[in-house]
This record gives structure tokens, C-alpha cells and sequence, in this order.
């Protein structure tokens, strides 16, 4: 099979040509461009030179390098070595240790040691050159005239590109574009920004703009970070700014991109290429040719440098189909007109480029005729399908004029305008109680004939009143048959049993086919809400869209992919057709739509809703198809509809009353309203998200499923799948996992989505997967493993384990991994995954996720788990060599076996001798070393000499950062310290204790910083050891302004005041507080307050429910043991009765915890013999394991 490296460089470039001359190319700019254009620009070695210096200065010493600091200008120094060749053995030892620490990380530890982000944003404003209006370009006092180097950005700049992107922080390509009259170009580095139309106009700053001014809000308003440069930054920009990823996405989606300024190693290069490679690979997998072509080429790299790539970089290339064009190569040059001189030429790089882009900008006439003969069969078919339609839309406007004589020439806007009056003269209401309709034929007839114009409008009361009036009619007219098909139509609503007999009446009266037609279209539609696996039959457009939407609705995108195929519809149902064709195969959409085609639709007011169709289908970021044409019907587009369904028609009424009168309105929404807007979303058509482009917002969306998720499931969870918004997808998936109407149909909705996202046909988009993932996460909580087991197994074989290595803690299928393992009973599923994880994590170093994936597993001690891992868990274990190894091994206690327990152990004395101790390791190291007093003991000593006990942040020179103490509290039944180790622990606390004292003033900063679990933390070992601390002089004023400091942090004042506070942290520190009272002095001394938290949760109060929950099933478990006990908490009956899930739901709070928590009280009160109904309720629950328990797993094990 060929190779991408393989394919003739000219035809490459002349393919990139043609790419450019149809608006489909875009540009990616990094630092190399800046760097070639000035030296005083630097590259990523450049840039944080200075930052090796200030963190690695006394290692850089030790090897000769003489490091020197120039207070002139923020962290910046000098930095020499005697001898020959200095400057490079200087670049070869710092490159070493950028290469050993990581580019990223060094930013992140540079963070870390100053204690404050700004010194990161400080940092990168002073290392980047300064320009000024006369050309010039400072840095360090060094001023260096721009002069015709920055030619070939300007000459870049000018080329046609449909978006241009950059990661540079630098402003250079701005001033070279104003330099060279090119105002129209404006920098972006927010995603508000970002817009289908002016694309053309700006110059996207992905990774932040420079800001010497200090105006900006900070990088895409995230007040916290101005540039994205550490590995933090990295890992949460999928998240955090999804926008500009997205607008990545769709850029290559639509169109090849061209990058210029990058070696092909760059940190920035690789994690772009990361987030983006599905779509290099979708490209790749559509292209079944075993020679690749230049026409089948993604993804142009252009290199000026001509520097040998190694091998690995070389298959990295192409592995991401990535082409390398080498501008120094003599056919290359000899084509593009490059006049360079030898390669110490200091310009050589600009001159190539400059040649290079001007010939790209040349109008060559040879790359259109080659790229004609490029065209497939593939595309050619298209073109033939919108031909087709073409000619059907011109038949059918001949056949429209005929029909509707004189309708074109009436004023479209009128119409539309004045459908209100349309209907208002078309009849009124007569009789004693308004009931019986008087039409006047004229005005209806006028109102039936302009039909076609009014098929998306907003319904009113006269359509309603009018549906209401032919309900009770027993016979109804012909006249009157059609006006109430054409008010159900425009009402949207969906029909119970008296609309669905006037439906009947209407197919009775109504003759004709087309009204014949319409009819069936609306019982169609009814069952397509409430039952979309019903078949549809008929062969019309409007039977095949029904059907294509049950198809979609039922996530059967297989089918769905066929039948659209197969389905060659009027103009009428294109934009149909389109919109569903984007779920399955987005590419076909291009080949259809054409500006030819959308003026063959009519009215003007469907041509101009279909235009604005298209240019959403298109992704095109400036708007592909005009519509200035129709700037007088803007009023009636599809956004302003949008607005009234989703705005002002679910928008609660709301009226004020004077003091004293209470408002006892229903704020919820309409269930009819509500279905209008699903039906609006039907015949647009419209989905609340396209690809990144919001049509309706998460909080619209969300009023809309909460009114109808139960009624009409399938459609509300497909239109929920295309929200691309995390927090919202898991509330609705929430939403469906505790209704109990939907819990039998739980299991059929999560095996199709299964079945959608591990069969990959037809291939599915990034968003389409990430978004059914988040949704599953939540709902098989409620459904048994058994029904998706296989499918979690399939996921990790085929879609996690093969991109182990790139996967990130923010991606979805790794979330809905970890709620798999925490709700799975298949021991066969938690081996594969233990000794998967224990193959590979050595090699790939992903620590971290293995480790959560460990902490996710919901095993008790099972002996067939632990048989089936042993060998790999052996040997393992017998390469432990580093303190992840323990925190990984701690997560996994329930499945070692005694043998291997022992090794753990024998491997704590060595190991902990060169790798110290470390917070998140300690857990693990004190689990396997409390079965030998000599290891313990070794671990106690490490622990006393780590420098974390009770480590504040707090640095001498007054910098700090968050608190990184070893939290001991909570082992300390486990460590049993001696006195003499007692009074050094306490030692170390008081030290820590006088800094942090002075440090807390009780602002929400200290909080973050975690002040306020470390005063608790020194509080509690106060309290276990007053004991052996008793000689201790100043104990009790210590502990006393410790006390004080946690109230100011916590709020928290006295525990019977606290009791009833609405605040969430002093509800917890009083919590806290009363615990450790209990603890101490026993629950009937303190009955009264369990009393209080009883009376708390019956009169509903949220604040901290859960907490307060939680704390009073703890009391009643371990402090409540006879009858007599419980006639202490006389409303504590009434309160299991009252705990329901649907309690919890009204509530707001987190369904299946708090369940859990109900059902541990109700087994107590069981065990005690109490009789009630909650008690059954709760019980009747944990028996049918009507959820996935984990807290009763616990228990019972």
C-alpha cells in the first residue's frame, strides 16, 4: 500500500492550490513563522530558556554553566560558559533538561515555585518582543527593524484562507496586516467572538494574545489564565474552551488546513493534532485507495527549514496523514520561482515563503483543470443527485405558479405579518357560551390559499379556539375541515383522544390527495412522538421523513444512513433530508447543496429559512450562501421563530401581588407548549446543537425536556444527544435514571445507544459519541450490568485501551468507564480491566487514570477476581519501583491475596528509602505496612522526616501556595503513635500552626487554599492526643485560636446557633462539631440537636441536605440500638416515611446517594423491628436493586 510521503510534491502544491481558489484552506500559524520573520522571536527552547535558569540554576552550576539574573527585566538572565563551542554545549544541557522535565511542566513547576499564575502571564509578556508603529521590534533592550523579512506574512496574510488560526501569543501578524492596509483583520482570543460570518476578518489566537496593556479579561474570559503554555492549561482546554477546539474541528472538517511555523515536534503542533485526528483519520478511512492522491491530502505541513526528521517523527506524519512540503526541494523551488542563495543565507526561510505564498496567490489555470480531473465517482454522483433536484424543483415551481394564480405577486411580508388578522376575519365565536363558529368564506378561503406561506408561524388563540370549537362539532364541513387541518398544523401540538377524532372527522370530509396526505402526516407525526418504533407506511416525502426521524429518534443510524440514500425527496423536504444526513455522513451534504438549488425553492420565505439551513449545514464559518435578498422577512427567519418557541412561549407568566398575598401560580411549563417546540425542532428542521453551533441554549433545552421526558422519551433523549454541554447531558441522563415511569423502558433506551456507539457504522461524529457516553454515565445507574456489560467491555477493547496513551480524565468514554467498573458485577469484566491497567501503565506512565479506574471498581474480596489477576498482579508487584505503585495497589486491597500482601510489604523499607513519601501515596504505604511493626515503623520515621506533616504552603520569603500536608487524622488508630512520636508530630504542628495563623484572615482565597481542612485536621489531632499532650505549655491557647480561625473560615459561630443556619459551610462545621460532641460525650447528651437535623429534613430544608443526612444515618446506625433509644427521636418515623426518591428529586439532590443513605437507616430501624412504610419502601428497593448500590454492597461485605 502507498504512502502520504509518496505523492509528488508539484501535485501536492497545485492540489493545496485549487483547495485555496474554492475557499476551502485553512491556516494554522506557530512561533517558526514569527522566528523567521525576527531573531529576536524565539522558538519553545526560547522561550523558556529563562525558566530552566531560575528552576534548575544550581544543576546548570554544577555543570559549569555560569547563570546570572538581569534585574533590568523580569526573570531573565545570562547565561555562559567558558571554552569553545559554549553557546552550544549551553543549548545541549538545557535542551536535556527540557527533554527530561517536559516543555510543558517546566511552565507548570515555574507556577508551582512562585506560588502565583500571574508570574507565568508576567513571564511570557516580558519575553515577548515589543512592537512600535515605526516597525521595530524590542525585547531585552534590543530594538531590531522588521524591514522586508515580514514580506512573506504579508503575502500570507493575503492569500484567500477561509479562517486563519494561530498559537502564538505574539501580536506580529496583526501589525504586519495593519502595516500593509489590511485593517479588516482583527485578533480573537474569545469564544463569544467567534462567528459564522466574519471568519475571513479575524485572526483566531488559540492559545491567548499578548497584553502588555493589561486590559484583556484573560484567555477566552477565564480571568485566571491569559495564555495557555502549562500542562494544566493543555488537559483542560477540550473543556474549558471547547468553542475554539470545535471550530478546529469543523475548519478541517470542511476544509484542508496549511501550517506554517512549526519543527513538527512542538508541544502546541502534537496536542492539536491530538484533539483533532479523528477527523485526519474519518479522512483517512473514507479514502479506500491503496495509493493516496494529492487530492485526498488533509493536512499540508510546510517546512522552510529543510532540517532530516527522524524516524519516529517521519511516522507520526504519517500516521496523522500529514504532508510534508519541502520548500528547500530543487522541483519545489524551480515551481514556485524561489530565487535563494546558499543555506547560510540569514533569509533564506523568509524568501521561501515569500515565493511559496506567492505562487499559491497566482492564478494558474493548470491546477483547476487537474483538480477536474480529480473529481470521483463519489462526487459526480452527487452532482448528478443535485441536478436532479434542480430539475424537480423547477417542475414543481411551474406546477406552484399554475396552481396559486396571482399568490407570488401578493406581498409575502403582509402575508406573514398579518396572520393574526388572516385568521381573526376568517370566523368568529357565536352562542350563549361562545361555542358555536361563524365563518366568513371569503376570508377563509383567502386564509386556506396563502397555506404555503404559512406553514412556520406563531400559532395564536384563534387557531386554538377554533380546534376547541370543531372538537365538540359532530359533523363538520368541508370549509370547516380545512381550516382546522391548517390550525392543527400551525399549532404543533400534540393530540390526545378529542384532536385525534377530529383528525378523523377531517380525513372523512377532505377528498383531495394532497389534504389526504397532510392528514396521515399528522397521525404519523402523532406516533412518531409517542411511539417511534411503530412502522410508518407509504411512500411519500412525508411518509420517508417520519420514518427517517423514528429511525433517528430510536438511534438506529444504520438504518437511517440507508434510507436517506435511498430517498430522493421534492425540494419541499431537502433541508429534511440534510439535517438528518448530518448525523450520519455530514461529507455528502456538501455535494448537494448549492446556491442553484435553494433558488429553486419557494416562497421566498421557505427559500430564505432554507438558506439559512444551509449555511449551518455548511460549517462554513463566513456564511456560504447570502441572504441579503431577504433582509425584509428577518422577522420570520428561523432564529426569530426560534426565539418565540423556546422564549417567549415557555417563558412562565408571571404577576406581582402585593405583600401578604401569596402567589400560588404554576411556573412550570406548558406539556402543549413544550411539544410545539419539540415540533418546531421536526419542522424546521432544527436539533437544540449543530456540530459546535448552539440553536438553542443548554437552560432553554433543559425547560423543554423536564416538561416532556416522560411522555415522549426517545425523541426528548435523541435531541438531548446532540447537546454538546456535560452538565446538562448528565442532568437529563439523571433525569431519566430516576424516573420511575421510564425505569422498565431503562434497559431498551441504553442497549440502543450502546449498540450506536460500539458498532461504528456508520461512523459516528466526535460529538455524536461524547455526548451518548455522558448520557449513559448517568442512566445505568439504573439499569442492571447485565445489560450492558458486554457493551462497557467492547467500549474498553476497541475505543479505550487502543488510545490509552492520549487518553484525558476529561473525556467521556473514560467517565463512562469508571461509572461502568463502579456499578458492574461481572468479575470477569473487573479482571480484563485489572490486568489490562497493570500491562500497560508502566509503559504509557498514566498513573493517574489507573488509578481512578481502580478506585472505581466495585469489588468485594472476590476470590475469583483475585485468581484470575494473579499472575500479572505478581508480577507487578515484583517491579514496584515508584510511590504510584502504592496508591494503585491501595485501590486494589479487596483482590490481593495474603502472599502478595507480604511482597508489598518486603518492597515499603527499600523503596521508601529513595522515594521518600508523598500525600497521595501515604494511604497505600500505611494499608500494607500496618502488618509489620518494623515497616511501620520505617514509614512513620519517613513520614516524620518528609517535611509534609502539616506543610501550610506558607514560604519564608511570604510567597504560598495550596497547602500539600499528609492528612494522618484519619490513620491514626492505624499508625499508633508513641508518645515521644506524639509530641514530635505536635512539635511540627505548632510550627506550622504560628505561620498559618498569622496567614488566614478568612477570605474565600484561603479556602482554595485549603486552610481550612488543615485547621480541622490540627484540630482533630489535638483532640485524639490531649492525653499524652497534657504537659504541653500553650496547648489550650493554640487549640483555642485554631478553633477561632476555623470558625472565621467556615463561618461557623456555635453549634446552637450553626444548627440552623442556611449557610452550606457552617451547616458542615457544625456537623463536624456535633460529631466529635457525639463521639465524646454520647448521643443523649446531645439528643436535642439530632432532634434539630430530624426537623431539618422534614421541613425540606437544602441547605447541605445530603450532609445532614448523611450524619443522621450515622446516628441512627451506630448511637440508636434498642426501642427506648429510638423514643428519643419521636419524629424519626415520620421521616422514613416521608424519604421517597421523588423527595429527593424535588430536592435537587443527588438521587441514588441519598437513597442509599435512606435505605442504611431503614435496615437499622428493620433490624430494630420497626414497622412502617417507609421502612418497606426502602427495603422493597435494596431487594430489587432498582438502582446500581455501592453504599449496601459495603455493608454487606
Amino acid at each position: 500500500m502507498g504512502k502520504f510521503k509518496d505523492i509528488d510534491v508539484v501535485d501536492a502544491i497545485k492540489a493545496m492550490k485549487t483547495h485555496i481558489e474554492n475557499g476551502r484552506m485553512s491556516l494554522l500559524v506557530g512561533s517558526g513563522a514569527s522566528c523567521c520573520a525576527c531573531k529576536l522571536y524565539q522558538d519553545w527552547y526560547g522561550l523558556i530558556k529563562d525558566m530552566v535558569a531560575f528552576l534548575y540554576a544550581d544543576e546548570l552550576k554544577a555543570k559549569g554553566v555560569k547563570v546570572e539574573q538581569d534585574k533590568q527585566f523580569y526573570c531573565h538572565y545570562t547565561i555562559e560558559k567558558g571554552g569553545e563551542n559554549s553557546e552550544k554545549e549551553i543549548e545541549n544541557i538545557i535542551r536535556n533538561i527540557i527533554e527530561r522535565e517536559g516543555v510543558l511542566r517546566i511552565p507548570a513547576q515555574f507556577e508551582k515555585r512562585t506560588g502565583l499564575r500571574e508570574s507565568v502571564e508576567a513571564y511570557i509578556e516580558s519575553h515577548t518582543p515589543q512592537l512600535s508603529n515605526d516597525n521595530t521590534a524590542t525585547l531585552f533592550g534590543k530594538s531590531m527593524s522588521l524591514g522586508v523579512s515580514t514580506n512573506f506574512l504579508a503575502s500570507m496574510l493575503k492569500i484567500n484562507w477561509n479562517a486563519i488560526f494561530t498559537t502564538n501569543y505574539d501580536n506580529l501578524l496583526e501589525h504586519v496586516a495593519m502595516m500593509n492596509g489590511m485593517q479588516k483583520f482583527n485578533a480573537s482570543n474569545r469564544a463569544a467572538d467567534l462567528s459564522l460570518r466574519n471568519m475571513r476578518e479575524m485572526i483566531v489566537k488559540l492559545h491567548g494574545s499578548i497584553d502588555f496593556e493589561h486590559e484583556s479579561n484573560g484567555f477566552d474570559c477565564d480571568k485566571h489564565r491569559k495564555y495557555i503554555i502549562t500542562q494544566e492549561d493543555y488537559d483542560d482546554y477540550p473543556a474549558k474552551h471547547e468553542a475554539f477546539m470545535q471550530l478546529m474541528r469543523i475548519s478541517l472538517l470542511k476544509d484542508c488546513l496549511c501550517i506554517v511555523g512549526f519543527s513538527g515536534k512542538d508541544a502546541n503542533f502534537i496536542a492539536w493534532i491530538n484533539w483533532v485526528r479523528e477527523i485526519i483519520e474519518m479522512n483517512s478511512q473514507n479514502n479506500t485507495q491503496d495509493y493516496p492522491q494529492a487530492k485526498d491530502i488533509k493536512v499540508f505541513f510546510i517546512d522552510a527549514r529543510g532540517d532530516e526528521q527522524d524516524d519516529a517523527t517521519r511516522q507520526y506524519f504519517e500516521n496523522h496523514r500529514i504532508y510534508r512540503i519541502l520548500l528547500t526541494e530543487g522541483k519545489v523551488m524551480e515551481l514556485i520561482g524561489a530565487e535563494v542563495s546558499g543555506n547560510d543565507d540569514p533569509e533564506r526561510g523568509s524568501k521561501l515563503f515569500k515565493a511559496f505564498f506567492d505562487y499559491l496567490k497566482a492564478a494558474d489555470e493548470d491546477s483547476r483543470s487537474w483538480h477536474e480531473d480529480c473529481v470521483d465517482e463519489a462526487i459526480k454522483e452527487q452532482i448528478n443527485e443535485q441536478q436532479r433536484l434542480i430539475t424537480k424543483s423547477e417542475e414543481a415551481e411551474k406546477e406552484e405558479k399554475d396552481e396559486l394564480p396571482g399568490v407570488e405577486k401578493q406581498n409575502e411580508q403582509h402575508i406573514l405579518h398579518d396572520t393574526f388578522s388572516l385568521w381573526a376575519k376568517a370566523y368568529t365565536l357565536t352562542g350563549k357560551h361562545m361555542l358555536d363558529v361563524d365563518i366568513d368564506e371569503s376570508a377563509a378561503n383567502r386564509l386556506i390559499r396563502y397555506d404555503a406561506y404559512l406553514r412556520l408561524v406563531r400559532g395564536t388563540h384563534y387557531q386554538s379556539h377554533f380546534i376547541d370549537a370543531m372538537v365538540r362539532r359532530q359533523e363538520i364541513g368541508e370549509l370547516e375541515a380545512q381550516m382546522a387541518l391548517m390550525a392543527l398544523e400551525q399549532m404543533q401540538e400534540d393530540y390526545e383522544n378529542e384532536e385525534l377524532d377530529l383528525i378523523d372527522k377531517i380525513e372523512k370530509v377532505l377528498q383531495n390527495d394532497a389534504e389526504q396526505e397532510r392528514v396521515k402526516r399528522l397521525k404519523n407525526r402523532h406516533l412518531t412522538l409517542v411511539s417511534p418504533l411503530a412502522p410508518v407506511e407509504g411512500d411519500s416525502d412525508m411518509a420517508v421523513y417520519e420514518r427517517c426521524v423514528r429511525l433517528a429518534f430510536t438511534f438506529e443510524f444504520g438504518q437511517l444512513n440507508g434510507a436517506l440514500k435511498a430517498w430522493h425527496p421534492s425540494e419541499d423536504f431537502i433541508m429534511k433530508k440534510l439535517m438528518l444526513l448530518s448525523l450520519v455522513d455530514g461529507k455528502a451534504i456538501d455535494g448537494i447543496l448549492s446556491q442553484s438549488l435553494l433558488d429553486k425553492i419557494h416562497p421566498s420565505i421557505e427559500r430564505f429559512r432554507a438558506t439559512q439551513l444551509a449555511n449551518i449545514l455548511s460549517g462554513s464559518i463566513r456564511g456560504t450562501y447570502s441572504v441579503d435578498e431577504f433582509t425584509d422577512l428577518a422577522q420570520h427567519s428561523i432564529f426569530s421563530l426560534r426565539d418565540w418557541y423556546f422564549g417567549s412561549l415557555i417563558q412562565p407568566k408571571e404577576r406581582i401581588y402585593t405583600y401578604g398575598n401569596e402567589a400560588d401560580e404554576d411556573k412550570k411549563i406548558r406539556v402543549e407548549d413544550a411539544v410545539r417546540c419539540l415540533n418546531f425542532m421536526l419542522e424546521t428542521p432544527l436539533m437544540p446543537q449543530i456540530n459546535m453551533w448552539s440553536i438553542v441554549s443548554t437552560v432553554q433545552w433543559y425547560k423543554v425536556v423536564h416538561a416532556l421526558f416522560e411522555k415522549y422519551p426517545y425523541p426528548v433523549l435523541f435531541y438531548s444527544s446532540t447537546i454538546n454541554d456535560s452538565n446538562t447531558l448528565r442532568r437529563i441522563g439523571q433525569d431519566f435514571a430516576y424516573s420511575g415511569v421510564l425505569h422498565a423502558q431503562l434497559p431498551e433506551f441504553v442497549a440502543r445507544m450502546f449498540k450506536l456507539i460500539t458498532n461504528k457504522e456508520p461512523p459516528l461524529s466526535y460529538w455524536t459519541f461524547h455526548n451518548i457516553c455522558h448520557l449513559l454515565s448517568e442512566i445505568i445507574k439504573a439499569v442492571p450490568s447485565s445489560h450492558w456489560d458486554a457493551f462497557i467491555l467492547k467500549l474498553w477493547k476497541e475505543d479505550f485501551l487502543p488510545q490509552f496513551d492520549e487518553i484525558r480524565e476529561s473525556d467521556a468514554v473514560y467517565k463512562l468507564i469508571c461509572v461502568g467498573l463502579s456499578c458492574t458485577m461481572n468479575e470477569d469484566l473487573v479482571a480484563i480491566v485489572i490486568n489490562d491497567c497493570l500491562e500497560v501503565v508502566k509503559t504509557n506512565g498514566k498513573y493517574h487514570i489507573v488509578q481512578d479506574l481502580f478506585y472505581h471498581l466495585r469489588t468485594k474480596h472476590s476470590r475469583k477476581v483475585s485468581t484470575a489477576i494473579k499472575p500479572v498482579l505478581t508480577e507487578y508487584i515484583s517491579k514496584m519501583d515508584n510511590g504510584n505503585d502504592f496508591i494503585l495497589l491501595g485501590n486494589l486491597y479487596r483482590v490481593i491475596n495474603k502472599s502478595q500482601y507480604k511482597d508489598i510489604a518486603k518492597k515499603i523499607p527499600a523503596l521508601i528509602s529513595y522515594l521518600g513519601i508523598k500525600t497521595s501515596s501515604v494511604n497505600g504505604l500505611v494499608y500494607y505496612a500496618k502488618s509489620d511493626k518494623k515497616t511501620l515503623a520505617i514509614v512513620k520515621n519517613a513520614l516524620l522526616d518528609s517535611g509534609l506533616l502539616w506543610e501550610n504552603g506558607i514560604r519564608k520569603d511570604g510567597s504560598f501556595v495550596r497547602a500539600g500536608y499528609i492528612p494522618i487524622v484519619d490513620l491514626d488508630d492505624t499508625l499508633e503513635w508513641t508518645v515521644e512520636e506524639v509530641h514530635t508530630v505536635y512539635d511540627k504542628l505548632e510550627a506550622s500552626a504560628k505561620t498559618l495563623l498569622k496567614r488566614i484572615k478568612g477570605d474565600g482565597f484561603e479556602r482554595i487554599m485549603r486552610y481550612e481542612d488543615l485547621v480541622y485536621e490540627m484540630m482533630k489531632f489535638i483532640d485524639l492526643h490531649r492525653r499524652e499532650l497534657s504537659d504541653k505549655e500553650g496547648l489550650d491557647i493554640l487549640y483555642n485560636s485554631l478553633e477561632e480561625k476555623y470558625k472565621l473560615l467556615t463561618d461557623y459561630m456555635e453549634l446552637d446557633k450553626s444548627i440552623f443556619s442556611d449557610i452550606n459551610s457552617e451547616v458542615e462545621a457544625c456537623l463536624e462539631d456535633l460529631a466529635a460532641k457525639v463521639k465524646k460525650e454520647g448521643i443523649y447528651c446531645n439528643i436535642a440537636y439530632i432532634n434539630v437535623l430530624v426537623t431539618r429534613l422534614l421541613c425540606r430544608n437544602r441547605y447541605s441536605y445530603r450532609r445532614v443526612l448523611d450524619y443522621m444515618q450515622y446516628y441512627v446506625r451506630y448511637y440508636l440500638n434498642t426501642m427506648e433509644d429510638l423514643e428519643l427521636l419521636p419524629q424519626l418515623r415520620l421521616l422514613i416515611d416521608k424519604l421517597t426518591l421523588d423527595e429527593f428529586r424535588d430536592l435537587e439532590q443527588n438521587v441514588i446517594l441519598c437513597a442509599e443513605l435512606s435505605i442504611l437507616m431503614a435496615e437499622k430501624l428493620h433490624k430494630l423491628g420497626v414497622k412502617s412504610q417507609g421502612v418497606d419502601y426502602w427495603m422493597n428497593l435494596k431487594n430489587d436493586r432498582y438502582f446500581n448500590w455501592s453504599i449496601c454492597d459495603d455493608v454487606e461485605a
